[in-house]
């Protein structure tokens, strides 16, 4: 489906980050995809543009810090 970047999110090529997660049950046989590699590269945006800076470090996530919903 994608690779995990360093802001701790699922990152799809086509959609980014802002996607829905779900679950299909079916017993078809389904086509197994190559698996994405990782495309963040030297890119620290994420790091820099958290508010609360709970990306604490690449792929390192304080929750404590986050915004609250």
């Amino acid at each position: 489906m994608g690779w995990i970047g360093k802001h701790t999110n699922l990152i799809a090529r086509d959609a980014g980050s802002w996607f829905f997660l779900g679950e299909i049950y079916t017993d078809l046989p389904l086509p197994v995809d190559a698996p994405a590699t990782r495309h963040c590269g030297r890119c620290q945006a994420c790091l820099e543009v958290c508010p609360t800076r709970a990306i604490v470090a690449p792929y390192r996530l304080d929750a404590r810090r986050c915004i609250p919903t």
